[in-house]
């Protein structure tokens, strides 16, 4: 047992050895990830996204799924003809027909946990709640406000639930002759771990996509090269060294500098762009460890199956192709959350941005390394007693 140690460590450390001498490899680990980031960070580092988009836009956008919540908490008097936080409601209802449901709930709290989780669900694109005081606010002169909130992650619903609200509040205050700023609306993008704003990071919007295929591209197509061009591993397995031992300590080896770029990464996105995480940053940790723990058991099969580099390239393209048109093009959730390109990204948008850990995703990635290390092992046994 201690001799089977002693021989993965001296595998490990000898391949850990052959990767920092590579140049080649260094400049994908390490340049790559920071050409990717810089080149999508740099261009919108002092833009802010325009959220505020024109009615025309509603014409592409699918009308049957954005419902909007509107919630009256407010009980204050004012005008003693009419309910004006009510006709606020009535005239939100005309702009959005028929797209706007009015809840009933005892009070801004309850109002704001049940509708996030309707937000969660799919059910609703946003929340509008009149606060408490709303009516006897601007009836005496003051400042009357209306929260309005929506998901961080669905652009789309920011557009829709900001151009309603505007509308509303136009035509209210034309109606009841509500002409200076009385009423302030308070757009705020809230989600389930918080209170965050798009507009802090401008990496916020391909961040997912990004950092993923970059872990997945990286690592895979070292990993692809991992066996099939390690000239000295016809001698060594003339040693002591058993096979499964090679592959372990290859696994091992890659996993130790896949942990190392995935460090570099999220430093440079969080400190330098200041992308917003929700989660524990352990946590996105494990998942981006996961993504890269895939890259490697994928290229190491793909590497025990090749018998030139020049295969293992074609395999490498392939793969990574392959998974690409899985996660774009392929409407299909039961098939894509075993992609691991697919998985990532979902897994990293939900862990990140919302603060919702995706317990499918982790399992999927998770059987999937399993799957192909198996595969990696199984095909490299098979493969030397053919040669």
């Amino acid at each position: 047992m201690k001799k089977g140690l002693r021989r993965v460590s001296a595998l490990i450390k000898k391949e850990l050895e052959a990767l920092f001498r590579d140049k080649i490899a260094l400049i994908i680990l390490i340049l790559l990830p920071l050409v990717v980031i810089f080149a999508i960070g740099l261009p919108n580092l002092n833009k802010i996204p325009d959220r505020f988009i024109p009615d025309d836009v509603k014409v592409w956008m699918d009308q049957e799924w954005a419902y909007l919540i509107a919630v009256d908490a407010d009980t204050s008097e004012g005008d003693p003809e009419n309910d004006l936080s009510q006709e606020f409601i009535n005239i939100l209802k005309e702009v959005d027909s028929p797209f706007t449901i009015v809840l009933q709930t005892p009070d801004h709290f309850s109002a704001f946990i049940l509708n996030i989780y309707l937000i969660r669900k799919g059910v609703s694109q946003g929340i509008v709640i009149l606060e408490q005081g709303f009516e006897r606010a601007i009836w005496s002169g003051a400042f009357g406000n209306i929260s309005i909130y929506y998901d961080v992650v669905d652009i789309q619903a920011s557009v829709l639930v900001t151009d309603r609200v505007t509308k509303a509040v136009a035509k209210f205050k034309t109606e009841f002759n509500f002409y200076r700023f009385e009423i302030i609306p308070e757009f705020d993008i809230v989600d389930v771990g918080g209170v965050v704003s798009s507009e802090v990071s401008p990496i916020f919007d391909p961040a997912p996509m990004s950092i993923i295929i970059v872990i997945l591209a990286s690592i895979l197509m070292l990993a692809t090269q991992s066996i099939v061009s390690d000239v000295a591993l016809g001698r060594m397995l003339l040693t002591p060294a058993r096979k499964g031992e090679v592959v372990m300590a290859k696994l091992i080896a890659y996993s130790i500098i896949g942990s190392i770029q995935i460090a570099f990464i999220l430093t440079i996105a969080i400190i330098l762009f200041h992308l917003i995480v929700l989660a524990n940053l352990l946590i996105v940790f494990g998942l981006l460890f996961l993504v890269s723990l895939v890259s490697t058991t994928i290229g190491l099969f793909l590497s025990s199956l090749s018998n030139s580099r020049l295969q293992a390239n074609q395999y490498f393209v392939f793969t990574f192709v392959t998974m690409i048109i899985l996660t774009w093009f392929l409407d299909n959730e039961a098939i894509q959350k075993w992609v691991p390109f697919y998985a990532g990204q979902k897994a990293f948008t939900e862990l990140a941005y919302r603060g919702v850990f995706e317990t499918e995703y982790f399992i999927s990635l998770g059987l999937v390394s399993l799957i192909f290390l198996v595969l990696s092992l199984i095909t490299f046994q098979l493969r030397r007693r053919m040669v």
